[in-house]
């Protein structure tokens, strides 16, 4: 008896692992195959030189929901056939690829009718390597493509930061890898509204692909973006600050801000929009809690641009921006 417990039956009646395969067991009892390293049950494999891959039935589910979402918020919708050509290709000669079957696409389209909020409970649920795999290809199939628009790539970001991932590490990956910045996707999240549970059912009643031809996808696996973990990140800003904005024109009251060690990148934030002149109060953090000013530039140009426009006018003044100072505009 092999010591490997099947990930359905739970019987320990498993085949070794195959040496130079992809670290999983076959269970001679229900034909379930086991991946060694984590014990998940295996829907599919992805073979590739260099970054093979065993998938979970959940994770395949989320790469089509999950991808179904941001491309009916960034109203392109057609694009859905680039995911299935993921799913579906196999190179004939190396094997490289998923190859999912017609039969498996079905199982994993047919749980689209479970909602969006599932598939967002079911990837707050995922390992690091489980999050880092999907986000990656989702930025492979979706982003890193001629025809990219900026309301996906913040669409991509905002299901981050939903999903309780290191959406502020994601977003610098994403300006350094896509033709926006951050002074870009930053203001369109905040036009991202995430539709209803039903959003899915448009593209459940999408065909597959009017295609039978074995297309290989665009898609270059990118071993360098940044791990998305799935512990909540002590920098993520909590959602009511979308709704405040420091353009109120109200004086704001004034009251002694101080620094105190338990001040975090949210706590900073909201001390910096109370005041009229943040200019002070952001100097005093720059000294006393240096560590997190990255965080809390990265949130004021997102939740508060116009406090930012004058924190950078001071602190980060652009080519431009010293022109006009040395003219006096």
């Amino acid at each position: 008896m092999n010591k490997i417990i099947c990930s359905n039956c739970r019987n320990n009646h498993t085949s070794n692992p195959i040496a130079g395969g992809l670290g999983t067991v076959f269970c001679f009892d229900c034909s379930t195959e086991t991946e060694v390293k984590t014990g998940k049950k295996v829907f599919a494999s992805r073979i590739h030189p260099t970054n093979p891959y065993n998938f979970s039935e959940d994770e395949l589910f989320l790469i089509l929901s999950l991808g179904s979402i941001i491309l009916e918020v960034a109203e392109k919708p057609k694009k859905i056939d680039k995911i299935y050509e993921y799913l579906k290709w196999r190179d004939p000669n190396t094997k490289e690829g998923i190859g999912l079957e017609k039969e498996k696409i079905k199982i994993i389209k047919k749980r689209l009718k479970e909602g969006y909020s599932v598939a967002i409970e079911i990837s707050k649920k995922m390992t690091e390597d489980e999050g880092s795999n999907l986000f990656n290809i989702l930025f492979q199939i979706l982003i890193n493509q001629k025809d990219v628009t900026i309301n996906e790539t913040a669409a991509l970001v905002e299901i981050c930061r939903l999903t309780e991932g290191n959406w502020q590490s994601f977003m610098v990956f994403l300006s350094e890898n896509s033709p926006f910045k951050i002074a870009e996707i930053g203001p369109a999240m905040k036009n991202i509204n995430i539709p209803i549970e039903n959003i899915i059912n448009k593209q459940n009643k999408s065909t597959m692909t009017n295609s039978n031809d074995n297309k290989k996808p665009n898609i270059e696996y990118n071993t360098s973006m940044p791990t998305i973990t799935k512990e909540k990140s002590k920098e993520i800003i909590k959602d009511d600050h979308k709704k405040e904005t420091a353009s109120d024109t109200k004086t704001k009251p004034q009251v002694a801000i101080s620094a105190t060690k338990d001040d975090n990148t949210e706590s900073i934030v909201k001390k910096i929009v109370s005041q009229d002149s943040p200019i002070g109060v952001y100097s005093m953090f720059k000294i006393t809690h240096p560590n997190f000013i990255v965080a809390v530039n990265f949130t004021l140009q997102i939740h508060h641009p116009e406090v930012w426009l004058v924190i950078r006018k001071a602190y980060y003044p652009t080519f431009i921006d010293k022109i006009k100072k040395f003219f006096g505009i």
